[in-house]
């Protein structure tokens, strides 16, 4: 009977042990550190390409172009550097937790549901989710972005100008760029491969830019994200109904995006600056809040 019994008792699975856990969970860390490096290359790889702009194409563009759009592209490309750096620098460092008090106010007052986050061990309200590799929750959750850090609420809008800085410098680039080498093709100075891949490179950056832009452009106009774009996808193949439910008006969910104050213009968000919030509470402030019954 013994003998039976403890042939009945359960075997650990090696894979769950204490050690293995811990050896995973450093190894999830050690990964989530260095992907949260890969958006400092950003700078790195836009100055890089700034340096080699001026010192070995620029002179071909001064060679083939009038010196009235010399000067346009000098001072052009100086705005865009800048615009593309600040961008990036406030989609990577704005912090996820910091969300407006009206905006919960809203959600809070459309939906009786408060789910629960396992993970966070925390209250979430609607349209927010967990990012695996921020490990935190997200306010108007859209993706983790490689490039750019974890994208949400708080830095939507900076993450759709640097998407639109990107195409239309690639764009204006890939255009100076076929002229050159159209017009140097038949020179034996002229660089044709070197010139002929940065084009190619430009041409990839372009397309990858572009084709986020306007996906973005759509989603943001109908007030939707990429978690609820992948609903109202599945609801509209089973139900064969297109439902959105966020959407208000066009304006409206511009604004409700880029977290528009009611007394400033939506055009002014479209500038290279962030008007301050006048009012804003943190996660741990969402439990004075009462749901309607």
């Amino acid at each position: 009977m013994d003998k039976f019994l403890q042939k009945q008792q359960p075997v650990n699975d090696p894979l769950q042990t204490p050690n293995i856990l811990q050896s995973k969970n450093k190894m999830i860390q050690k990964l989530r550190f260095f992907v949260r490096l890969i958006p400092l290359f950003i700078p790195i790889l836009l100055i890089g390409m700034y340096l080699l702009f001026y010192n070995f194409i620029f002179r071909y563009v001064k060679e083939l172009f009038s010196m009235s759009f010399v000067i346009f592209i000098f001072i052009w490309s100086h705005y865009k550097l800048y615009c593309l750096l600040y961008h990036w620098y406030k989609s990577y460092t704005t912090k996820p937790f910091i969300i407006p008090m009206n905006y919960y106010h809203s959600l809070v007052n459309n939906s009786n549901e408060i789910e629960f986050c396992d993970i966070c061990k925390q209250q979430k309200y609607p349209r927010t989710h967990h990012c695996s590799v921020c490990n935190q929750c997200v306010v108007r959750y859209d993706h983790h972005c490689a490039w750019l850090s974890c994208i949400g609420l708080h830095n939507i809008r900076h993450f759709y100008l640097f998407l639109y800085h990107g195409t239309t410098t690639t764009l204006l680039g890939l255009f100076m760029l076929v002229i050159i080498l159209y017009n140097k093709k038949g020179n034996q100075e002229f660089y044709f491969k070197c010139v002929l891949l940065i084009t190619l490179v430009l041409a990839n950056l372009f397309i990858t830019c572009l084709l986020q832009f306007i996906v973005q452009t759509v989603m943001i106009s109908v007030n939707e994200t990429m978690v609820d774009m992948i609903s109202t996808i599945n609801s509209l193949i089973k139900n064969k109904t297109l439902v959105l439910p966020y959407y208000i008006s066009l304006i409206q969910n511009w604004r409700d995006a880029f977290l528009v104050r009611k007394d400033l213009s939506l055009l002014w968000y479209f500038l290279p600056y962030t008007p301050s919030i006048k009012y804003n509470m943190t996660i741990d402030d969402l439990d004075s809040i009462e749901i309607d019954a």
